[in-house]
């Protein structure tokens, strides 16, 4: 994994790969600076990702969703 230079994948790295982004959120009550996962901050947190999802649905998710850069599986979206 590389990351990008001016938008591009270095030679070395010339497979661009989709970002993901997992958000969740935590219905919690109290003081948010006091609140801390047994792991330790947020960012300590990990998502895995498998593509198993059918190639037409995959396809149609990465022309219309990570190209465009738009939110998708949010109510009212793709």
């Amino acid at each position: 994994m590389a990351y990008p230079v001016n938008n591009d994948c270095p030679a070395s790295h010339p497979v661009p790969v989709p970002k993901l982004r997992q958000v969740i959120r935590y219905p919690a009550n109290g003081d948010p600076a006091r609140f801390r996962l047994a792991s330790g901050a947020g960012y300590t947190m990990h998502g895995d990702f498998f593509n198993v999802w059918p190639v037409a649905e995959m396809e149609r998710r990465v022309r219309d969703c990570i190209r465009p850069i738009i939110k998708c599986g949010v109510s009212g979206t793709p």
